[in-house]
Formats: structure tokens, C-alpha cells, sequence
């Protein structure tokens, strides 16, 4: 009886061996399916841009060294590669030193190992940074009233309060001057036209 368990014990530990149980998992082995995609490019300023990207994998995610995004320009073809700070899900990416006016084309791309992978054709996205903002001017909204407006630093402001009484496609935009007409258009979050 007791040379039957050994033999149980040896043929059980045979078997284990051959089907590879507890083994590491090879790393050279990349076979497994990512999708990389770049889902943002927004707070697009004349030098900036902040890029937000999506990874999905089968599971393998103990295999990706790392994230990165390859920015290129048209002009000169050179391309540049800014890692992401995750390697997993959801990651974001500012851009600085950008030139202004400037097209730029963006990949997402993933290192496994020593081998860096560039999803798809290898141009996901473009986007043009800002050009220079003129100093002071006027602009005029779909009643035909004229605001001026002063670029100050990166952001340009109003010098006037809006008097528009259209949104920019013609709806009307409602005044609601009393809580009981308030109370009776304001329906799930939104005003019902009076």
C-alpha cells in the first residue's frame, strides 16, 4: 500500500511535469492581442495637447514594458516617442513644446520585451495646435450683436456681458424670469420649450 502511493505521488508529479503546470509563462512568446487606440487629443493651446489613449489586452498585461505615443510632422518626417507613465487601461499624455499652427500626427504604441508594435497603418490621429491669437478684435454672434474681445496670456476674454438671444444654429434661448415658470419647464435636467 505504501509503495502504491509513491508511485501515485511520482506518476501525478510525472504528469504535472510534462503538461508544463507551474511553469513561468515564456516571455519571448508575444503572441497574445492588444488594442492601443488614442480616444482624445484635447486642451489643444498653440505649444500644448493632452492625449488620452486606451489599452486592451487578453490578459497579458505583465508582458507590456511600456505605453508610448509617436508624435511626427508632416515636414520633416522626424518622429519622437513620449512614454506613458501606466503600462494599463486608461493613460494620459501633455505634449509640451509644440510649435504653434502646426499639424501633428500621433500612434500609440506598445514595447514588449525589446520589440516595439505601432497599432495599425501607423497614423491614428492628427491634430493643429493653435495659431497666434490676434491681441484685441470683435466677433458677433447670430443676432448681429458685436462683442469686443483681449487675448490676455492664453486666454482670450470678452469685454462685454453675451446679449444673445439665440443659441448659434437659431433655437431660441428661453428666459425664465420666475421660479413658477422655472418649475414647470425645467424636466430631467433640460428646459422644455415655452
Amino acid at each position: 500500500m505504501k509503495h502504491y502511493f509513491t508511485y501515485l505521488i511520482l506518476t501525478v508529479i510525472f504528469i504535472l511535469s510534462l503538461s508544463g503546470c507551474g511553469e513561468k509563462e515564456d516571455d519571448t512568446d508575444y503572441n497574445f492581442q492588444f488594442d492601443f487606440r488614442i480616444d482624445s487629443v484635447y486642451n489643444v493651446t498653440q505649444t500644448s495637447a493632452t492625449i488620452r489613449a486606451t489599452l486592451h489586452t487578453n490578459g497579458h498585461k505583465s508582458r507590456i514594458k511600456e505605453l508610448h505615443l509617436n508624435l511626427f510632422k508632416s515636414e520633416d518626417g522626424d518622429t519622437k516617442s513620449y512614454p506613458f507613465k501606466n503600462n494599463y487601461g486608461t493613460v494620459e499624455l501633455t505634449l509640451t513644446n509644440l510649435e504653434p499652427n502646426t499639424v501633428y500626427y500621433l500612434s500609440p504604441g506598445v514595447t514588449i520585451g525589446y520589440i516595439s508594435f505601432v497599432q495599425g497603418d501607423g497614423v491614428d490621429v492628427s491634430f493643429m495646435t493653435h495659431g497666434e491669437r490676434p491681441s484685441s478684435g470683435t466677433v458677433t454672434d447670430y443676432d448681429g450683436n458685436v462683442y469686443h474681445y483681449a487675448t490676455i496670456g492664453n486666454q482670450t476674454w470678452m469685454l462685454e456681458n453675451l446679449r444673445t438671444t439665440h443659441f448659434r444654429n437659431g433655437d431660441p434661448i428661453f428666459h425664465i424670469t420666475t421660479d413658477s415658470l422655472w418649475e414647470t419647464n425645467f424636466i430631467d435636467g433640460g428646459v422644455r420649450g415655452l
